[in-house]
């Protein structure tokens, strides 16, 4: 009979308190294996999403900077795209899954800047519309100029799919059920937030009230 799982409680510790330290199995292995592939692809993919966004368009013969992105670029996009998005692909998968791991990866390479950019403004209509006129810059509709990119320096693996796939004009539907399902990961993540809020409330009520019972105790005594 095949092991399907090896303990293994000697390489666990304080600090070393995840699954993977206490046994080894072929769903850790594979998730291992899918991590792996999926730093593999992410990789490329931003090397060469950044590679034509930061070279000099030649127009004429001359090497002058071009907003518009040639045949070429659009094309090498394009393929960047649909190798991105082949992780991506998927029904959503809960927020563990592929779609949380874009919408983590989105709000930590943006999620500090379109907050403060939305701040600075005073009246609260104006910083709504701010935020998301800033978002939909990070989530283009359509394929932007060159230019559009001059202050991104590490965009998300999110503005890279969806530049790369709006390259051709063709993905329309995709892109908008992609987004669907980030919806639905953003949704699920409120809500985890908004119950790890509670739980702590409650915890904290709790220290408040057996504080306050020793004290009357001590009192008493």
């Amino acid at each position: 009979k095949p092991i399907r799982i090896v303990r293994t409680p000697h390489l666990g510790s304080l600090v070393r308190t995840e699954i993977h330290w206490k046994e080894l199995s072929e769903s850790i292995l594979s998730k291992y294996r899918d991590n792996i592939e999926a730093a593999s692809v992410i990789s490329l993919a931003r090397q060469s999403f950044l590679e034509v966004i930061e070279t000099e368009g030649i127009e004429g013969g001359n090497s002058e900077h071009v907003e518009e992105f040639s045949q070429d670029d659009i094309v090498s996009l394009d393929s960047t795209g649909k190798d991105l998005f082949c992780r991506y692909d998927t029904k959503y998968e809960g927020l563990n899954g592929k779609h949380g791991e874009l919408l983590d990866d989105f709000l930590v390479a943006h999620g500090e800047d379109l907050l403060l950019s939305s701040q600075s403004i005073d009246d609260e209509q104006n910083q709504t519309d701010m935020a998301l006129t800033n978002l939909w810059n990070l989530i283009p509709s359509r394929r932007p100029e060159r230019c559009h990119y001059s202050g991104l320096p590490n965009p998300s693996i999110l503005t890279i799919l969806i530049s790369c796939m709006q390259a051709q004009g063709e993905n329309k539907l995709s892109v908008l059920l992609l987004l669907t399902r980030l919806v639905h990961a953003a949704y699920d993540q409120l809500g985890f937030l908004v119950r790890q809020k509670k739980d702590e409330g409650k915890e904290e009520d709790g220290f408040v009230e057996n504080s306050g019972n020793e004290s009357d105790s001590f009192s008493d005594s």
